[in-house]
């Protein structure tokens, strides 16, 4: 079901989803959403919980650091994802 990178971490997105998606209407918050919209989530979301692997601590502290000494000169979708990756790990 998973491949063999970050193992645990794709059993949660798996689950996250599993648990966002399912059945339970109340737990079904993304049901209404548009397909453009649920893609950015999907992958936000799949990308936070990734960045939890230990295994990218060195990487994500390395894209963190760049990051502040590009003073503004990032991207803003990757940025974007950078913090929140960091705000998690």
């Amino acid at each position: 079901r998973y491949n063999d990178n970050a193992v645990l971490e794709n059993m949660h997105a798996a689950l996250a989803f599993e648990l966002m998606l399912g059945e339970e209407v109340e737990a079904n918050f993304l049901h209404a959403m548009p397909t453009d919209d649920f893609a950015v989530v999907r992958k936000t979301v799949i990308s936070v919980i990734l960045a939890t692997d230990m295994k990218v601590h060195f990487d994500i502290v390395s894209q963190l650091q760049a990051f502040a000494s590009a003073k503004g000169d990032a991207d803003e979708d990757k940025s974007k994802d950078l913090v929140l990756r960091v705000i998690v790990h």
